[in-house]
């Protein structure tokens, strides 16, 4: 029962998390979406960075939701591969996974790749705007201020806290750079 596969992934992982890696890794291959998203999680609460390349298989998994945990886990994972597997999701079919990759990639600071998610900045599903609004702010990029500005006259209300937000973010790092520093992004 995926019911009881999900709950297994989970209390290995939480009780014995050295011995849950193999285990956790084979259940990504399960025909339940549900048992995949479970030990996708069970890997990531392990820490353990050789799941990476296990957790890598799943970004091209047919169901969204468990694309969506893919990113999640590689970005709890904080593994130096991490932030380029999920850039790679930033193009996802999935509105969930775009915005997911973008939230993701602002927590890791991912600089790299700012320009990426300020493209989300502009995109027609307000979810990606939120995500990709809020992870600039976290990324600190100051080439993004003036699409965030026009965010604040947004449709949506989640957009335009998030772009206020993220202004603040931005105006906050650039007061504290010493004279004559520029900051990422100028």
């Amino acid at each position: 029962e995926p019911e009881v596969r999900s709950t297994a992934s989970f209390e290995l992982a939480r009780l014995v998390p050295a011995h849950s890696l193999e285990h956790n890794t084979r259940l990504l291959g399960d025909g339940s979406a549900a048992v995949r998203k479970s030990a996708l999680q069970s890997l990531a609460m392990t820490q353990d960075q050789r799941s990476v390349a296990a957790i890598e298989r799943l970004l091209d998994d047919e169901d969204d939701s468990v694309r969506e945990r893919a990113v999640w886990s590689l970005g709890s994972l904080q593994s130096a591969l991490s932030a380029d597997l999920i850039a790679g999701q930033l193009t996802d079919p999935h509105h969930l996974v775009r915005g997911r990759a973008a939230e993701v990639l602002g927590h890791l600071g991912a600089t790299q790749h700012a320009e990426a998610v300020g493209a989300l900045l502009i995109a027609e599903d307000a979810v990606v705007r939120r995500y990709a609004t809020r992870a600039i702010g976290l990324i600190g990029d100051q080439r993004f201020i003036e699409i965030l500005r026009r965010l604040l006259d947004d449709a949506d209300f989640q957009v335009r806290d998030h772009a206020e937000t993220s202004i603040r973010q931005l105006e906050a790092k650039r007061k504290k750079l010493p004279d004559g520093a520029r900051p990422a992004g100028s």
